[in-house]
């Protein structure tokens, strides 16, 4: 007769057996496709792509198709296709709670992309350690890199992205308590994305301000910003923002 301690340690291995064999069996599947992929621009490509679905969902089989990437952009040096390879790797440890490690992927990112000429990948990953800093709490070092992100990117006339990173300053403030710097912030980034016309931004931009107003206990004008960041969510027709915006409304 087993014990019940025996028969929990095999159940133990079984499922660990199974689990194992899926994540392999995924990973098999999403690295078959490169034997058709004649350049190792495009595999990068993909690698990176592919694995940004999976972040979250199956974090480990992203992983290793990052580091499939980051193998095939230095071998053939491909910087571009490194630093942004280095932007979901961390992002991926910043998921596991290993923030040194993110800090340490993003760093690299930023010194290949700089060597690379890459702006974009430059300032995403120097964003990113900002949200590493932001995620520890340590919300004065956040700011710092939200806002280099934000000046990088200004100064480079990427406005998405700079509009971007100025919400993520607006963020901090919020935590901090800078209620009138935090509304100043959004105001300035909600210009922006009018001008360019990203109004998913302005709709996320006139929430937070309704969570400004809400913290505030201004009910009235907290409920006037999130009807007015509703109706430009509806028209994207996206269910599930939809939803989350009924809530804020649902609040009040």
């Amino acid at each position: 007769m087993l014990s019940k301690k025996l028969i929990s340690l095999i159940g133990f291995l079984i499922i660990f057996n199974l689990n194992l064999t899926s994540q392999n069996t995924l990973k098999d599947s999403l690295v078959a496709p490169l034997d058709t992929i004649r350049t190792d621009t495009m595999k990068v490509k993909y690698l990176n792509r592919t694995a940004s679905m999976y972040i979250y969902s199956d974090p480990e089989v992203s992983e290793e198709l990052l580091n499939l990437s980051v193998k095939i952009s230095q071998n053939s040096k491909n910087l571009k296709g490194e630093g942004i390879a280095y932007i979901y790797l961390g992002s991926i440890y910043s998921y596991k709670s290993d923030f040194e490690k993110a800090i340490e992927v993003h760093t690299k990112g930023i010194n290949v992309s700089k060597k690379a000429g890459f702006d974009a990948g430059c300032s995403e990953n120097i964003y990113s350690i900002g949200m590493v800093y932001d995620a520890k709490g340590e919300f004065e070092k956040a700011l710092q890199y939200y806002d280099s992100a934000y000046q990088y990117s200004w100064n480079l006339k990427d406005s998405i992205n700079a509009s971007r990173y100025l919400v993520g300053v607006g963020n901090i403030y919020i935590r901090r308590g800078l209620y009138g710097k935090a509304l100043e912030t959004y105001q300035t980034a909600q210009g922006i994305m009018e001008d360019i016309g990203y109004d998913h931004g302005v709709a996320i931009c006139i929430s937070n301000i309704g969570n400004i107003y809400l913290d505030q206990k201004e009910y009235d004008k907290a409920l006037e910003y999130y009807l007015n960041s509703l109706k430009i969510i509806k028209i994207e027709g996206d269910s599930s923002k939809i939803s989350s915006a009924l809530n804020n409304v649902g609040i009040i």
